[in-house]
């Protein structure tokens, strides 16, 4: 049994209750200075109780009020998202179709490329044949002025000088 034991409490206790029994008995009882505040303890606790229950309710009524209104703005927004997403649907189906008429006509693509690129070379063949032509029509005309020129001072000198 150590110091702080309930028994050794509760026999200090019985000892000064009968010490304070005879003591009552010698001793006239003292008379109240002020009335007991248990009224007001009362009216104290009732209106903490008052206040807790009007807290509680005005939280309720503020939560109710929120999930309102969040409520309206999520219908809302899931309504809209609605749209958007058969708008997404419908848009997707087209693009899949567009998507499948481009993967049956990649040969017609890479036939017409083919074919752009031989009109090009031929065009290109064109030009340098062209070119070509013009380069030896000016040779020949060269060659024909050298020969006309010639020929002018071969017949200046006259017919003695060619036997």
């Amino acid at each position: 049994m150590g110091i702080f034991s309930n028994d050794m409490a509760k026999s200090n206790k019985k000892t000064e209750a009968a010490a304070g029994a005879e003591a009552d008995v010698e001793k006239p009882l003292p008379e109240p200075k002020r009335p007991g505040t248990s009224g007001t303890e009362m009216m104290l606790t009732t209106t903490r109780r008052q206040a807790s229950a009007k807290l509680k309710a005005a939280s309720q009524a503020e939560r109710a009020y929120k999930a309102k209104k969040r409520s309206a703005a999520a219908r809302a927004n899931l309504d809209e998202a609605k749209g958007h997403f058969g708008e997404t649907f419908k848009h997707i189906v087209t693009g899949s179709k567009l998507m499948a008429s481009v993967v049956r006509s990649v040969p017609y693509i890479f036939s017409n490329k083919a074919e752009q690129r031989r009109a090009k070379a031929a065009e290109s063949k064109r030009a340098a044949a062209l070119e070509k032509r013009k380069k030896l029509e000016e040779k020949l005309a060269k060659e024909k002025e050298e020969a006309d020129a010639l020929a002018d001072q071969n017949a200046g000198e006259g017919p003695s000088n060619s036997s």
